[in-house]
């Protein structure tokens, strides 16, 4: 996986620490871009001060590990085919969705 600094933001890149299912979820987003645009999966955003307070790039609470990220859409002609294989990889305890111009996928589990 690759990994881009965007400038606009004041923290690069940031994380304290991934949850381990985040650690499952870059595995199976590199796959399944790869399988689509022959590329790996670009990582953008992780712990960065533009999410918002209560985001599961900052955990929950007493567990402040990121439960989120974003990945660039550099190369992705099928959103849908890559939004549909993502969701059956991952399975229900991930939130995987389209925002704007990146691919967006938390570790949410249900209670």
């Amino acid at each position: 996986m690759r990994v881009r600094y965007l400038s606009w933001r004041r923290v690069p890149l940031a994380v304290v620490e991934w949850h381990p299912a985040m650690l499952f979820a870059h595995e199976v987003v590199d796959r399944v871009y790869r399988k689509f645009t022959g590329e790996d999966a670009m990582l953008t955003a992780a712990q960065e001060d533009a999410h918002g307070e209560h985001s599961l790039h900052f955990g929950i609470e007493d567990d402040p590990r990121c439960r989120a990220a974003d990945y660039a859409d550099d190369g992705v002609d099928d959103r849908g085919a890559v939004l549909t294989e993502t969701r059956a990889r991952l399975g229900s305890e991930f939130d995987v969705v389209w925002e704007g111009d990146h691919l967006h996928v938390e570790y949410d589990p249900e209670p």
